[in-house]
């Protein structure tokens, strides 16, 4: 079994490893130094796995909309990242109206944005596990069992402070 490593853990910030899973799950406002921080924990993953790596970002129902700085940083990671960054898995809590609207404009915007990566935006971590593991096999990119992805992606949430 594929054991994962909290790689940063602030009061508003979890980044987390899974063999070539990179997650980060961010609760309230998040700041540039935050986007900072997970570019270095991406490349330092990209590093460690030639092949590429998947990136869960998890948004919290509680998380305030990005300033144009992290939107802008966060774009500009992602794309620095083309070739490593393999898959885009965004889950953005919440259910109604508003969550759905949050993640159609989150859609719409990063999508324009990413270039060759692929994306797709969920409600919550099951339907993001299952995909995960289905599209890291259509592009052959080794990543752990789709049991294991769900139990990873499920508890990042839950460990922000």
């Amino acid at each position: 079994m594929i054991e994962s490593e909290t790689v940063v853990h602030e009061s508003n910030l979890v980044i987390a490893t899974c063999g070539s899973i990179v997650a980060c799950a961010v609760d309230g406002l998040t700041l540039v130094p935050q986007m900072d921080t997970m570019a270095k924990a991406l490349k330092a993953a990209a590093r460690a796995n030639p092949d590429g790596v998947a990136f869960v970002f998890v948004v919290r129902q509680s998380s305030s909309l990005p300033t144009p700085d992290v939107r802008a940083r966060f774009a500009a990671t992602l794309a620095a990242l083309q070739g490593e960054v393999r898959m885009l898995a965004a889950i953005i809590e919440g259910t109604g109206f508003g969550a759905s609207a949050k993640r159609s404009v989150f859609t719409m915007v990063i999508s324009h944005i990413i270039g060759k990566i692929t994306l797709k935006v969920f409600a919550d971590p099951p339907g993001a596990a299952a995909w995960i593991a289905a599209e890291a096999t259509r592009r052959q990119l080794k990543v752990p069992t789709e049991s294991v992805i769900s139990r990873f992606v499920a508890t990042l949430p839950a460990t922000i402070a």
